[in-house]
C-alpha cells in the first residue's frame, strides 16, 4: 500500500506499508518503531518516552496485520486508538495532514 503526500509539515511521513516493512521518507523499517511528525526511533523504553515528550493528542497502535487488543486505551492524557497497521499507517497520514499532533507505534 503506497500513501500519497498530501500538504503535510510533519518531517517524518509514511511512504509506503506493507506486511514487514515500513517506509518512511526514503528509510525502510523491518522493526517496531515510534513515530511522530517530527521524531522517529526503533521502539524501546527510550523511544517511547521521547514519542511522549512530543505530547501526542492520539497514540495510534499499528499491531501488524491482526488486532486482538481492546479498542481503546489511555496513556498520559492521550487516547491510545488500537489498530492494524495499514490502518494506523494510513490514519497518521490524514492526521498530520491536519496538522494533528500523533504519535504512532507501528509494528511491521
Amino acid at each position: 500500500m503506497e500513501l500519497h503526500k498530501e500538504q503535510s509539515n510533519a518531517k517524518y511521513q509514511i511512504r509506503k506499508y506493507q506486511p514487514g516493512c515500513i517506509t518512511v521518507n526514503t528509510d525502510t523499517y523491518y522493526t517496531t518503531i515510534v513515530l511522530t511528525p517530527d521524531f522517529i526511533a526503533e521502539f524501546n523504553c527510550s523511544s517511547y518516552l521521547q514519542g511522549l515528550a512530543q505530547k501526542p493528542h492520539i497514540i495510534l497502535l499499528g499491531a501488524g496485520d491482526v488486532s486482538n487488543i481492546p479498542p481503546s486505551l489511555h496513556s498520559n492524557n492521550a487516547g491510545i486508538e488500537v489498530m492494524s497497521t495499514a490502518a494506523a499507517c494510513r490514519t497518521y497520514t490524514l492526521l498530520t495532514n491536519d496538522q494533528r499532533q500523533v504519535m504512532a507505534v507501528l509494528i511491521p
